[in-house]
């Protein structure tokens, strides 16, 4: 399952709320794709596999993701996490 994989080192700070977690989730995606299109690893739209957890921790690993990169560089562009 490795093959293929390439990791990015995410800046943005851990300890997020749980009503955060999905939009999170969704703006590491959006990271990755964006360093991804920079070092000409995928092309605008590609399809491409996501997998995720329903919440955060270990074990909780169970959503797979098939997704288009977004040809649209705004739709990259990182989302608020936004408060309550």
């Amino acid at each position: 399952m490795h093959r293929g994989c390439y990791p990015f080192w995410y800046p943005e700070p851990r300890g997020i709320q749980t009503y955060q977690w999905q939009t999170d989730v969704d703006n590491r995606i959006r990271f990755g794709l964006r360093n991804a299109l920079e070092l000409g690893l995928v092309d605008p739209g590609a399809t491409i596999i996501a997998i995720q957890g329903w919440k955060g921790g270990l074990g909780h690993t169970n959503t797979l993701r098939i997704l288009t990169v977004p040809v649209d560089p705004v739709d990259l562009e990182i989302q608020p996490l936004g408060a309550l």
